[in-house]
């Protein structure tokens, strides 16, 4: 389905959006509100101004097809007790893993550990909230599985040109999916952490293979970008699969929208459209299998 008019009001020459749900919108859309946090038009612009930022727009006829590419492997992935803790960290509900997930071949230049995985969502699915947009289309959320180098921590993969690789899984409602389970038991910890800083062991109840269900990981997009919030470091491979996570059920898309808050309960600032708009390509790259 095309865009909803207030997730791409305006779109530049080159398809990318201009304006995001941190801009100013009509009073029908569901952006920020006064008091809300402030989003990526008040991040300093030394760190999130870069030529190689992320997200972007993907399009399969403005890319370069990567036939030289070795398969791409993923392994652990099936392993439920990798994931340690949920944790509001006041922008995702992050999931902490253990060592025991890897990621090699494809275009990287190395082997790469999972460290942990996050989503990105709108408000609902009439405001769709995922940061990359595959074909002009924005899904209705966007799952990131974070790796970085040889097993490097956070701190210092950033500091390495070929740090950090993210997978991006686009993830959109439909038709009942293998994948319902596990998401079950993952979204029904969202509730015990409502407010910024809660943390909540899940160790052995899903898995990343779980939440990924049927998915094929064959075919993607691969570019160089950046951190999708500050300091936005540019040292990302990004990995954005073309074929998305089918949810059937769309409570699981609510727990998202109703269960976290920005800061506190008492506040009320509830964490939707949690996205970052979407960056120039510039004359960067797209790779695509």
């Amino acid at each position: 389905p095309p865009l909803s008019p207030c997730t791409a009001l305006m779109l530049s020459s080159d398809s990318v959006p201009t304006l995001s749900p941190y801009s100013s919108v009509p009073s029908s859309c569901p952006g920020p509100v006064a008091g809300q946090p402030p989003g990526p038009k008040t991040w300093p612009r030394k760190h999130c101004s870069g030529r190689r930022q992320s997200p972007v727009a993907l399009w399969a006829d403005r890319s370069v097809p990567a036939s030289h590419f070795k398969v791409l492997e993923m392994s652990g992935y099936e392993n439920p007790t990798l994931p340690i803790k949920v944790t509001n960290d006041g922008h995702s509900a992050n999931v902490n893993l253990r060592p025991g997930a890897w990621l090699s071949g494809g275009g990287l230049s190395g082997n790469y550990t999972a460290q942990s995985f996050h989503l990105h969502w709108g408000k609902g699915l009439n405001f769709p909230g995922a940061e990359h947009l595959l074909e002009g289309t924005r899904a209705s959320m966007e799952l990131h599985v974070v790796h970085t180098k040889d097993g490097l921590p956070m701190n210092k993969a950033v500091k390495l040109k070929d740090g950090v690789v993210v997978l991006a899984f686009m993830t959109n409602v439909s038709d009942p999916s293998p994948s319902e389970a596990s998401w079950n038991d993952f979204t029904s910890f969202l509730g015990l952490v409502p407010e910024k800083d809660n943390e909540q062991p899940v160790f052995g109840n899903f898995s990343l293979k779980g939440l990924l269900g049927a998915v094929k990981t064959l075919h993607y997009y691969f570019y160089q970008g950046s951190l999708t919030t500050p300091l936005c470091q540019e040292v990302v491979s990004w990995i954005v699969f073309r074929e998305p996570i089918l949810l059937s059920s769309l409570p699981r898309v609510r727990n998202f929208t109703s269960s976290l808050f920005y800061t506190t309960a008492s506040e009320g600032r509830r964490m939707v459209n949690n996205f970052r708009p979407a960056q120039p390509l510039g004359r960067r790259k797209v790779l695509r299998l």
